[in-house]
């Protein structure tokens, strides 16, 4: 390889790890405070798949701070699959089953009852 060709690759990955980070790193920070969001949320048969699966992606909040009934529910996991979130089919319907109960079209989510 020319010395030239050499010091261009380098320039290369150099501008592209420093493109990397400043991309990366927003994204990061964004997602770094949203312990509080998570512990707001019931803690019930559901929620730790939903916070997994779907805080891959985006913020809980953007799930979350949504009121749907099943079939918008259903329509809103169908389109996130052809955006390409994975899961297993039985934690897809886990995820409809939590959003449905606590962030269904009733407005505000509920906590479950005890023992329940």
């Amino acid at each position: 390889m020319t010395r030239f060709r050499l010091m261009m690759i380098a320039l290369g990955l150099g501008t592209m790890s420093i493109l990397g980070v400043s991309l990366i790193a927003p994204r990061a920070s964004a997602f770094a405070d949203q312990a509080d969001d998570i512990a707001s949320m019931p803690d019930a048969a559901g929620k730790d798949i939903t916070v997994r699966i779907c805080s891959k992606c985006h913020a809980i909040t953007t799930v979350t701070k949504q009121h749907r009934d099943v079939e918008a529910w259903t329509a809103t996991i169908k389109q996130m699959l052809e955006y390409g979130a994975t899961g297993a089919d039985e934690e897809f319907q886990q995820i409809l089953n939590y959003l449905s109960k606590y962030y269904g079209p009733a407005g505000t989510p509920s906590a479950p009852a005890p023992g329940k």
